[in-house]
Order: structure tokens, then C-alpha cells, then sequence
């Protein structure tokens, strides 16, 4: 309902305009028909509400964030079985959980919901928790990162040198 009425209220090309931000960029790579313009509006909603996940309340965002690395990393398990490299995000010993998050949020589901918010108000509440989110796994990454450095001074301390 909400995109139908919001099309009565604007043309595709000034929708276009606000979500790509330049009007010769939109002229020259968007701008075919009004049907092409429209779709390019649906194809934008559709691809933030498949990267959408940290616009959820922090506690869902979480659980499908975890939910989501342990499939990258049964894809890594079955990829060092088969002796195959191991693709990006997918080695349970190397991936750090919070920076990845904080990656993906910065720089995919931000700069979406930012825009898809300048035209449709209704998206803020959702880019707002994507903020939240980002500073929760911001809060995270750096208690990771402390414990991590507590861990290395607390060997330093125990190792007893050799006389």
C-alpha cells in the first residue's frame, strides 16, 4: 500500500532522482521508461529487505546474525574437507563476528536505508536500528579486542623467566 500510494504522490523519475542522488546519472543509467524507473525503486526495496536483518531490534538482528555465520562456516568446514580454498567470511577460526557486522552495516545496509528513508519515512525507525545495531557490534568488536589484549599481558605475566 504504502509504494502505491507514495507513486501517486511522486513520479518515478523525481523518486529515482532522490534515491540515486544525481539527475544525469539517472537520465543516463536508469531512465528508460516510467515502468524501468519504477522497477528500479522495487528492485532497491527488495534488496534492502534482503540485507535488512540489522534494522530489526538488536536482540532478532543477533540471533539471525548468528544464525547466519554458522551457515558461512558449515560452507568453510565442507570447503576444507574437500580441500578447497575457503571463501571469505566462512573460517570459523579466523572471522571475527563483530567486525563483520560492523563491515556489512556500514557499508551495505546503512547507505540503503539512508536513502530508501529520504523517500519513504517510514524506513527511519529501521536505519535507526541499523545505527543501534552498528554500535552494539562496534561495543562488541572492542571488548573482543580488549579481551583479546588482557589475554596476551595476562601470558606475558605467567611466563617466569629462565634463570
Amino acid at each position: 500500500f504504502l509504494f502505491f500510494f507514495f507513486f501517486k504522490q511522486k513520479t518515478a523519475y523525481e523518486i529515482a532522482q532522490r534515491l540515486v542522488g544525481s539527475e544525469m546519472c539517472i537520465r543516463d543509467r536508469y531512465m528508460g521508461t516510467e515502468f524501468e524507473s519504477k522497477q528500479f525503486i522495487l528492485n532497491a526495496c527488495l534488496h534492502a529487505a534482503d540485507i535488512g536483518n540489522p534494522t530489526r531490534v538488536f536482540s532478532a538482528s543477533e540471533e539471525w546474525s548468528n544464525r547466519v555465520m554458522e551457515e558461512f562456516w558449515r560452507q568453510g568446514d565442507l570447503e576444507k574437507k574437500m580441500n578447497l580454498p575457503v571463501s571469505y567470511l566462512c573460517d570459523r577460526t579466523v572471522v571475527n563476528v563483530p567486525g563483520a557486522q560492523v563491515g556489512f552495516i556500514s557499508g551495505f545496509t546503512i547507505p540503503i536505508f539512508e536513502k530508501l528513508s529520504q523517500l519513504f519515512p517510514g524506513f527511519t525507525m529501521m536505519l535507526e536500528n541499523a545505527v543501534k545495531s552498528e554500535h552494539e557490534w562496534k561495543v562488541r568488536q572492542l571488548a573482543a579486542k580488549s579481551l583479546s589484549e588482557a589475554k596476551v599481558e595476562v601470558k606475558k605475566q605467567i611466563i617466569l623467566p629462565t634463570n
